[in-house]
């Protein structure tokens, strides 16, 4: 018989084993297995309680956060499809992907670096009349523009009224879509094949030996399919993975330092960054068995 590839039954069942073992840490926020598995229930029965079903599609204009990451499982787990956006994107590349998709509910940031992401929503949410509401991701109270929008702290506090099942995936379903510019600098979709997907990330998990007693620190954000895809490696095998809320070299060399993390994982831009750090041979990643790198050329340097 087959082996049924479940991203989230696989995940699910490290969660009874290792309830209380970090799966994520962003910004010293930690999330736990079993936590994991609780809150994208919470968050899929209400996503299905607003419409969204198997193949509708949810955008997530959020940078690296543990609302990210609980927001993108909880619509796997329902067989919906995320649509990660870059959290940098202006007016015009926004008005592309979203013209490209057919998001039927976005969640957002009011901001992310210089980049007020709440404020291009209002700009040129009327153009998109399929889109039935806007979540706006906020740590403290703000005005929203109009009723499209709502808070996701209100949206967590609904009562779902709902239960929904883990969906499993057959061999044509497609479990995200990936935002790019690829080469051309034009926006771009690409459709994430799930079961293609998971023999991916498993068959370089096994080739790597990462096991449940493996860390990962990655320096790629989430909303790359790059960055998420390195940090399922570690997870697949029950381990942790570690990302920040954006690259800071200092930070990132203490976080592997404080952490005894066991595998990096960078670009070599990145890595340059790294190795420019004052002091960087100071540090003790005594710890650290693999460091790759991924997304371009690695130079002879």
């Amino acid at each position: 018989m087959e082996k049924i590839k479940n991203f989230y039954k696989l995940i699910e069942n490290y969660s009874l084993s290792n309830p209380d073992k970090t799966l994520i840490c962003i910004d010293n926020q930690n999330l736990s297995y079993k936590d994991f598995i609780n809150e994208t229930t919470l968050i899929s029965n209400l996503l299905k309680k607003n419409g969204i079903t198997e193949n509708k599609k949810i955008g997530l204009i959020i940078p690296n956060s543990l609302e990210w990451y609980k927001i993108y499982w909880a619509a796997i787990r329902i067989g919906a499809q995320p649509v990660p956006i870059d959290p940098q994107s202006g007016e015009l590349e926004l008005n592309r992907l979203m013209e490209y998709t057919d998001i039927e509910l976005c969640f957002a940031s009011v901001s992310y670096r210089n980049n007020n992401i709440l404020n291009t929503l209002t700009n040129i949410h009327s153009q998109f009349e399929k889109i039935q509401k806007y979540i706006i991701i906020n740590n403290e109270d703000i005005s929203l523009p109009n009723e499209n929008f709502t808070l996701y702290s209100d949206f967590i506090n609904e009562n779902p009224n709902i239960n929904s099942n883990v969906f499993n995936p057959d061999e044509e379903h497609l479990m995200s879509l990936a935002c790019t510019s690829g080469s051309t600098g034009n926006p771009k979709i690409l459709s994430v094949p799930y079961q293609g997907f998971y023999d991916a990330i498993v068959d370089i998990s096994d080739y790597l030996e990462f096991s449940e007693k493996d860390t990962m620190m990655i320096g790629m954000p989430l909303y790359h399919q790059g960055g998420f895809g390195m940090g399922m490696q570690v997870v697949v095998k029950g381990g942790t993975v570690l990302y920040q809320p954006k690259f800071d070299p200092i930070n990132f060399l203490e976080t592997v330092q404080n952490k005894k993390i066991t595998v990096i994982q960078l670009t070599s831009t990145l890595a340059k960054i790294l190795l420019s750090a004052p002091n960087f041979y100071e540090y003790d990643l005594s710890s650290v068995r693999i460091c790759y790198f991924a997304g371009e050329v690695l130079p002879r340097e």
